[in-house]
């Protein structure tokens, strides 16, 4: 039982602490980057990091259901008895999201304020970017 909760501890670490944007490649390229292919460069890492975080957090279920076979003797994985560790766990599922997606947008902050500009595309009255 303790170590299925240290899992469950390792996962949402992993989720908390997952990069949603990759600061590296962006330090890394010296040329000017054009701005569709750097929303594409971060929608692609993005959705890969994503892809993890969801296998993460689907790998906290049976965990959850080892812990319960342990204390309860079933497996619902919806027990009373456990109410308040579900909970708990799904809260701090939650805010491992929140500071994912907050250390996220610093890092895309950082990103646009580095001193290499993007190449910006020109944006017309009607706010139809050009390409």
């Amino acid at each position: 039982m303790k170590q299925a909760l240290c899992q469950v501890e390792k996962k949402i670490f992993r989720i908390q602490t997952a990069a949603l944007v990759d600061v590296n490649s962006f330090e890394k390229n010296s040329k000017i980057v054009r701005i569709d292919d750097f929303c594409r460069e971060i929608e692609d890492f993005r959705s890969h990091t994503c892809e993890v975080m969801i296998k993460e957090y689907e790998a906290i279920v049976p965990l959850l259901g080892k812990i319960e076979s342990v204390v309860a003797q079933s497996e619902t994985k919806s027990h009373t008895v456990l109410k308040e560790m579900y909970h708990f766990v799904e809260m701090e599922c939650y805010n491992a999201l929140v500071q994912c997606i907050v250390g996220g947008m610093s890092n895309l902050q950082y990103i646009l304020n580095l001193s290499k500009p993007l190449n910006h595309t020109f944006i017309n009255k009607q706010h139809h970017i050009i390409l």
